[in-house]
């Protein structure tokens, strides 16, 4: 692949997305594009979590960027992001992963009968993975299709054409604002892109239209740090210190993170008087029962230190 200026170096990617793609799919092209012929880049991300890879066809140089299409929308299921983002008219079928192995595989689609409801029950998921209603449009479906083959190749399709009209919505979103969406490859990226964009181009997005239309109650100059006057002041209990420091001892219990020099019991008073006497170290407001406070770690690769904390509060703005 070229240009007609043969000395312009061709470098333009094709992207490849998939749902959920960077914790399962990703592996299968370890296996396949690793060799002779692709050459693979560094993954975005980690092994675990891989955001995006691009591989590179060694002898016409043409690049695949695959992406995980669920960090451009956060994380929910490809059935939600149907729902909220796309045609409602279009449903996620469904299958039954789970009783399908590498052993069995061709026995089991090659039956011409469909899934019993039992076969929708998940181990990982602590029951069935399905509702009833939604069993009976899989019966319905089902009865369109020779056998279980054939209607596993119709859900595959269908789960990649369900998943381009909230695509093509998102991006005819943000292209108002010439932000390409897949250009990034999560929704903070190009949230900080249409952030950056409206600061030095406030004219394109109409800000006194937007501001009639969906801030009529908002006021710029207003403090919002304390929505409820009302509410009584956050006093630290042993009770909720004891669960606070449980629950952070097994957050870096479960991450490898050493325990030994942690926040404990006897850290209560010094705590207490801390709530009492400080501040939300992002708005500045005092803690609240509505608004507790929750400790944050500086450094979140260390432990929950008492050196390693800030104090936040959880805090909701209500319009």
């Amino acid at each position: 692949m070229k240009y007609d200026d043969e000395n312009i170096p061709f470098d333009k990617s094709v992207k490849v997305l998939g749902w959920n793609s960077s914790r399962f799919d990703i592996a299968l092209l370890w296996d396949a594009l690793d060799c002779e012929f692709w050459s693979m880049g560094a993954p975005i991300g980690s092994l675990n979590n891989t955001k995006s890879i691009t591989v590179t066809h060694k002898k016409s140089h043409m690049k695949l960027q695959f992406i995980d299409a669920e960090n451009l929308f956060g994380p929910m299921t490809l059935k939600a992001c149907v729902k909220d983002y796309g045609d409602k008219s279009e449903h996620k079928d469904v299958f039954s992963y789970e009783i399908i192995s590498s052993s069995n595989w061709e026995e089991v689609l090659m039956k011409t009968e469909p899934f019993e409801y039992e076969d929708f029950k998940s181990q990982l998921k602590g029951g069935y993975s399905i509702t009833k209603d939604e069993y009976e449009q899989y019966l319905i479906d089902f009865n369109r299709f020779t056998n279980r083959l054939e209607y596993l190749k119709y859900y595959n399709i269908n789960d990649t054409e369900i998943m381009v009209k909230p695509l093509m919505n998102l991006i005819d979103t943000f292209e108002q604002f010439n932000i390409d969406v897949l250009h990034y490859i999560s929704i903070a990226s190009y949230a900080y892109a249409t952030k950056l964009y409206s600061t030095y181009f406030p004219s394109k997005f109409n800000l006194e239209s937007d501001k009639q239309v969906y801030n009529e109650d908002f006021d710029i100059n207003a403090d919002y740090s304390n929505p409820n006057p009302n509410a009584k002041p956050f006093i630290l209990t042993t009770g909720y210190w004891k669960n606070k420091y449980y629950h952070y001892n097994q957050q870096d219990y479960k991450a490898g993170r050493e325990t030994e020099k942690n926040i404990s019991p006897d850290d209560y008073d010094y705590y207490k008087s801390l709530f009492e006497t400080s501040v939300c170290s992002i708005c500045n407001a005092k803690f609240t029962y509505d608004n507790p406070s929750s400790l944050d770690r500086q450094d979140n690769e260390l432990p929950h230190t008492k050196y390693n904390q800030t104090q936040k509060q959880h805090h909701y703005i209500s319009r």
